[in-house]
């Protein structure tokens, strides 16, 4: 059995058990490695050529070759993009080894690239001012009520181009997004919004074409998540945004910047729906130096002397 048959047996047994998102995300970072090792036998790739696989990664001089809507550029991987593509390798692998169509796990040795232990990426807060103003004069109401919702809501962009009419309550302002869940049955969870998000909405749906989706597509039913990515894009560069801008960013700077200004970290789980509040610690109440100083005189228990 090649490599690409066993690529597309891999992805048939995955439908079915993940979304077609993942499906998708499978596609984009198995795409070098099919590329790469492109006719060779499965059971003949060795832990060697996956570290000189690992290894061509880290010297890459460009990126997004295999990105849906953004140019390749110079510049090498991020660690973190480095990281997906070798999990990607290492679960392909051990799905095989499981579905005995390999004998041997050759990535079972293949060691993760270390990531930073710097604080999550996320949009700052004059950054996002900065985007909420331009936008308010300059956008069109669709653009300038998907801003508001994903700033507001800290929905995954999944979750806000999915959105429907039917899944909106402007009246107590809520809503329903469907994100991440197994076998392609995206999981519901409710957001709540402002009354500024709840206006931008109005104003759109008040001239919106017809169709189930909130935030229409010219050339599909609805915008999709690289879309929604495109829109933001470009709303930060003519802000004049220089930093963190992408729609996950915005779910990050709201959740580290509602503990910051004291909400406990429970509040803060619920809101972004993870499913235990080990994961909102980990990702998201993470202090630079002068930060956890600053907590810490707030919140020590030792009295001052008199």
């Amino acid at each position: 059995m090649n490599l690409e048959l066993a690529f597309q047996l891999f992805l048939n047994g995955r439908r079915g058990e993940v979304s077609e998102e993942t499906i998708k995300w499978y596609q984009r970072r198995l795409g070098p490695l099919l590329q790469k090792y492109m006719g060779y036998e499965i059971k003949a790739i060795t832990t060697d050529d996956l570290r000189e696989y690992r290894a061509s990664l880290m010297n890459k001089k460009t990126r997004w070759e295999t990105h849906p809507t953004r140019p390749t550029e110079a510049g090498g991987l991020s660690p973190y993009t480095l990281h997906q593509y070798i999990r990607a390798v290492r679960t392909f692998f051990k799905w095989l080894r499981e579905e005995e169509k390999i004998d041997v796990n050759p990535a079972a040795r293949l060691g993760l690239p270390r990531l930073p232990q710097n604080p999550p990426k996320a949009v700052q807060e004059e950054a996002l001012l900065k985007m909420i103003e331009w936008a308010a004069q300059n956008a069109s109401k669709r653009d300038y009520a998907l801003l508001c919702f994903l700033a507001d809501t800290n929905a995954r962009a999944a979750g806000v181009a999915t959105l429907t009419v039917a899944d909106l309550n402007l009246e107590n302002r809520t809503a329903v997004v469907r994100e991440k869940g197994n076998g392609g049955n995206a999981r519901a969870r409710r957001v709540s919004f402002k009354q500024r998000t709840a206006q931008a909405l109005q104003q759109w749906l008040a001239e919106r074409p017809a169709g189930d989706y909130v935030f229409v597509s010219y050339r599909a039913p609805h915008l999709s998540p690289s879309g929604i990515h495109t829109v933001i894009e470009k709303i930060a560069r003519k802000a004049g945004v220089e930093g963190r801008h992408n729609p996950h960013g915005f779910r990050h700077g709201w959740a580290m910047g509602a503990l910051r200004r004291g909400a406990d970290l429970a509040t803060v789980s619920q809101d972004l729906g993870h499913s235990s509040v080990v994961v909102t610690a980990e990702f998201y109440a993470r202090w630079s130096g002068k930060e956890l100083a600053e907590r810490h005189e707030k919140f020590s228990w030792l009295p001052e002397e008199k």
